[in-house]
């Protein structure tokens, strides 16, 4: 009479084999969170990208925005607020004011603060060095002497 069933053999190597199997996937799936983050940040700087240029053209469209001496502070229509700016360019300045570049991109699900007077970083909660940063133009008199800058830091994603 024939029994049917697995070997204890048989069983042992399917269990080793499940095991190399994990050991190779699992990796993938370990890194898709620090994946999730840099690509949530990459959004993130495509928003800070789209402000700045609205914020550039609202000005163009504004009476007395271009050419206006030093940082002024303008009601722009488009962002429904005033805002204070460098011929357009949003300041980044103090969290405390109300008319900032970070008051005219969503900071909710994020930790937002300033850094040196003229940057905004909005960083994933719980992490370090994770976060997509606004640098304001620096200016000289009545011009830009540095453009402004949009920029993302990852490796602690």
């Amino acid at each position: 009479m024939k029994k049917n069933g697995f070997t204890l053999v048989e069983l042992v190597a399917v269990i080793v084999l499940l095991g190399i199997l994990s050991a190779m996937a699992l990796p993938r799936f370990i890194n898709l969170s620090a994946d999730a983050h840099i690509a949530r940040l990459q959004s993130h700087m495509g928003t800070l990208r789209s402000t700045v240029t609205m914020m550039q053209y609202s000005c163009k469209l504004t009476p007395d925005c271009v050419g206006s001496t030093g940082w002024a502070i303008t009601y722009f229509r488009a962002a429904g607020q005033n805002v204070r700016h460098f011929n357009g360019y949003p300041d980044a300045g103090m969290l405390s004011r109300d008319d900032e570049i970070d008051d005219l991109v969503d900071g909710s699900d994020w930790d937002v603060t300033a850094h040196s007077g003229n940057s905004v970083r909005w960083s994933i909660p719980g992490k370090t060095n994770c976060y997509a940063e606004y640098v304001e133009p620096v200016t000289s008199g009545d011009s830009i002497a540095a453009p402004h800058t949009i920029s993302m830091v990852n490796t602690g994603c």
